[in-house]
């Protein structure tokens, strides 16, 4: 499941792409290195911890050579290099994401600002609830929601 995860996020992340480029009158070659560099980051983060947990499930496997405590160790650090690299990464993604929209007239400014605030709360709220690592999930689907709704407007549709 994850590594379709990975790819359908690698696939989002190159669509919005070429609709910032599509709308926008002139590209921001920084904010489109920051936005290819953060979403990779995301893939690669979840990559790793799905790596983590496959390498605890092949120990458990090996009933033999299965330590416990070794096992907890390499879980605790997987979840923390998650919590650590991917949802700062997502934070970066979704900011500079709602930049490009709203300066390519892609997003509203309300969606701008709410995704904004949604960065915000990526980069410092999953320690105060585990439900924050949720955001990130809905601010994809609401944004591709949103993408797909302008791209049926004629203004957007056209470059406009």
């Amino acid at each position: 499941m994850i590594p379709l995860a990975g790819i359908a996020f690698t696939w989002f992340m190159a669509a919005l792409r070429d609709r910032y480029v599509r709308t926008a009158t002139s590209e921001h070659t920084i904010l489109s290195t920051a936005h290819v560099v953060a979403g990779a980051l995301v893939v690669v983060s979840l990559f790793t911890l799905a790596a983590v947990q496959l390498a605890v499930a092949r120990l458990a496997e090996d009933a033999g050579a299965f330590d416990l405590d070794g096992a907890r160790s390499l879980l605790a650090l997987g979840q923390a290099s998650s919590d650590i690299t991917a949802l700062r990464s997502a934070a970066v993604f979704v900011g500079v994401s709602a930049s490009r929209g709203v300066r390519s007239g892609l997003f509203p400014r309300a969606f701008g600002a709410l995704s904004m605030a949604t960065a915000v709360l990526l980069l410092v709220g999953y320690e105060i609830a585990p439900w924050v690592r949720l955001v990130f999930p809905a601010w994809v689907a609401a944004s591709a929601v949103l993408i797909l709704v302008r791209r049926r407007s004629p203004a957007v549709a056209d470059g406009a």
